[in-house]
């Protein structure tokens, strides 16, 4: 049986070595992880992270066996309590890898590798020794993301070409970051449905923006304006994570909205995960993936939050971008045509919410049918 090494920066598995934690890559790892499984190969989970603990200086890697296939391996992690020495906790975490992959990892066994800027340049290095088959999963370009110049976005694209074959987030990637036609198939994000069934409030809807807390002019900031042009019986409900910087000045923003509006119209109630944030969906209709992103850098990424919306059968509103405009999933989206609060209220407000659940439609189901037939080729 071919053995497959998935290495990429994951918290889950109750995070044993208190790695820094980034939800949105969790769940797509998890899902990946989960085709796998379902496939039957023989997969060891090399996860990679930075401790939030600073008063342990040494954390042991650690390793879970799930089943007779399936293992666990989370990194050994250096803790230097000077920042200028942080250089010397990257090393450690890349040196483990180079052993991974050098002395480890066998000829043929296939190593997929969860896209990082950083990670990347280490596991390029190593190819050059190995002979292992590499898969690239990109969700995206950090440098276009990043908004930087379009040399440095060739950089990153051109460090993806050692790639025998990639899992790309969008369908309009291959074009752009596949420049010798190898192998590829597309999975927009976590494909588990949990199908749940929605009593409809119509004294309230509630509106859900999950996903990244940024500065001004930021995504979840367009979100929050939106709320002043909706009607009373609308309520934003926005989850997520930041920086305490980015996570107070939302929530002055909040404030701010809610005299304007004379009541309590938005709330933040943090980063939520597991079950607490599996039930907080629930009680939602619609969803927001407002994204300010411009289509020259949106081409590379696609907004998690759209699949998690879908998966948990709420109705997703989002802006006019390629990636998503050129998906699969377009047809279940509502989009607002201006990157304006306004606009972004009129969208909501044009959603008959009850004719939306009388539809009979599962287009989370199919696209996890088809993406298992897609990996297990690509797998072979």
């Amino acid at each position: 049986m071919r053995k497959v090494y998935y290495i990429g920066y994951y918290s889950g598995l109750e995070n044993p070595n208190n790695f820094f934690e980034f939800p949105s890559s969790n769940s797509k790892m998890d899902y990946i992880i989960s085709v796998i499984r379902r496939l039957k190969f023989d997969l060891t989970i090399f996860s990679l992270g930075f401790p939030k603990e600073k008063s342990v200086l040494f954390n042991l890697s650690k390793r879970k066996k799930i089943d007779e296939n399936t293992v666990y391996v989370f990194v050994s992690t250096v803790n230097l309590f000077l920042p200028f020495l942080n250089f010397i906790s990257k090393i450690w975490l890349y040196f483990q890898v180079v052993i991974l992959l050098l002395f480890r990892v066998k000829r043929n066994d296939v190593v997929l590798v969860y896209h990082s800027y950083l990670l990347n340049k280490v596991v390029n290095f190593c190819r050059f020794f190995a002979n292992f088959k590499l898969i690239y999963e990109v969700e995206e370009i950090y440098q276009a993301a990043w908004q930087n110049s379009n040399k440095k976005i060739k950089h990153e694209i051109e460090a993806l070409q050692n790639a025998d074959a990639f899992i790309f987030v969008n369908d309009v990637m291959n074009q752009k970051c596949n420049h010798h036609n190898k192998p590829f198939i597309v999975c927009y994000g976590n494909y588990n449905n949990k199908k749940i069934a929605k009593s409809i409030n119509y004294n309230i809807i509630n509106i859900v923006y999950a996903g990244f807390i940024g500065g001004k002019d930021s995504d979840v900031m367009l979100a929050i304006d939106s709320a002043e042009f909706l009607p009373d019986n609308y309520f934003l409900n926005v989850l997520g994570y930041g920086t305490e910087e980015n996570i107070k000045g939302m929530k002055n923003k909040i404030k701010e909205i809610n005299v304007k509006c004379g009541k309590e119209i938005v709330e933040y109630f943090g980063c939520l995960s597991g079950d607490e944030y599996d039930n907080f969906l629930k009680k939602c209709q619609i969803g927001l993936s407002t994204r300010v992103l411009i289509d020259e850098y949106s081409d590379f990424t696609f907004p998690s939050k759209v699949l998690v919306y879908l998966s948990n059968n709420i109705i997703p509103v989002s802006s006019k971008i390629n990636c998503i405009l050129n998906s699969k999933v377009s047809e279940s989206i509502v989009f607002y045509d201006e990157n304006s609060p306004a606009s972004v209220a009129e969208a909501i407000v044009s959603i008959d919410v009850n004719k939306y659940y009388s539809q009979d439609k599962d287009v989370i189901t199919d696209l996890d049918s088809k993406f298992i037939l897609d990996f297990n080729k690509l797998l072979n």
